[in-house]
């Protein structure tokens, strides 16, 4: 894949995950039930998490300095994440989306076709998969995967 075809997807499902966002009236993002027992500010929080996590490792090329979360099972590293943003004001997440999905793009920005092509390029690199499809992972179809959640809880 090529940075012009990454950044529209992302671009696409970001649009899209942001206008089902636009759906919800504010005063419902701390309701419980929207993935799981998580909140739609708690789904905020964690997808932003991500987002920061893949944009701080390629911004400084390397995963070295990546959060230890990483290697913990995924239901541990999400509990983690829960438990470290739920006292957090609405506020203070929705800006922090907005902070980290701007530093994802300009760290992807940065990055050559070659780069997105080349897990070597980058040390410490996740076995078995190329920096496009980790930020893809982390990414457009992390939005994909928590909208259907959001669809189906606006549709209850």
């Amino acid at each position: 894949m090529n940075k012009a075809q990454l950044l529209k997807a992302i671009r696409s499902a970001r649009a899209e995950w942001d206008a089902a966002l636009a759906q919800v009236d504010p005063s419902r993002y701390e309701e419980t039930g929207v993935s799981g027992e998580w909140s739609l500010k708690d789904v905020i929080a964690h997808v932003s998490w991500f987002e920061r996590e893949v944009a701080h490792a390629f911004r400084i090329r390397s995963y070295e300095e990546s959060s230890e979360w990483w290697l913990l099972p995924a239901d541990e590293r999400n509990a983690r994440i829960y438990d470290a943003n739920r006292a957090r004001t609405l506020g203070d997440v929705l800006a922090e989306s907005t902070e980290t999905y701007a530093a994802l793009l300009s760290a992807i920005d940065s990055l050559s076709d070659e780069d997105l092509n080349d897990a070597e390029r980058f040390p410490y690199s996740p076995p078995g998969a190329q920096p496009w499809e980790i930020i893809a992972q982390n990414s457009y179809e992390h939005y994909q995967h928590h909208l259907g959640d959001l669809k189906k809880w606006l549709a209850r």
